[in-house]
């Protein structure tokens, strides 16, 4: 009876999650209509050129931080030790805000060049927007 449970729970948590990513996929892809529709052909190419490398540059700046810090945290909870918790926390924190701004800095400063490896130097401005996200996206992440 108790496995029976379980398994429901895992099954019930398992369908909301899919459900929660094609919702999500569903709302990535509307959005890129009115986009189409109302910037036209060079905005929507603008977009689908930068989007990869603001892509790239947020998986470099996050990749396994989540998992790593919510393990570390959960750990130290589970001894009680709360304030070695907040103190990971902190701390990475810290070092993704840093590693962000790093990363953001790149992206920012090498807008022309990618303009030049993509032969399109309406790209420049887009590329320096999306270098921004790096101050909050980071931390955001960290802290998720």
């Amino acid at each position: 009876m108790q496995e029976n449970r379980a398994a429901s729970r895992l099954l019930r948590g398992a369908v909301i999650l899919t459900l929660a990513a094609v919702a999500s996929k569903l709302i990535g892809t509307l959005q890129k209509i009115p986009l189409q529709n109302i910037g036209g052909d060079g905005v929507f190419g603008i977009y689908n050129t930068v989007y990869p490398f603001y892509t790239l540059f947020i998986t470099i700046a996050a990749a396994g931080f989540p998992a790593a810090i919510s393990k570390f945290v959960a750990e130290y909870e589970a001894v009680g030790n709360r304030a070695a918790g907040q103190r990971v926390a902190r701390l990475s924190s810290l070092v993704l805000a840093i590693f962000g701004l790093i990363l953001g800095v790149l992206m920012y400063t090498c807008a022309p060049l990618i303009s030049l490896w993509i032969d399109n130097a309406h790209v420049i401005p887009s590329v320096r927007a999306a270098a921004f996200a790096f101050l909050f996206v980071p931390v955001m992440a960290g802290l998720r």
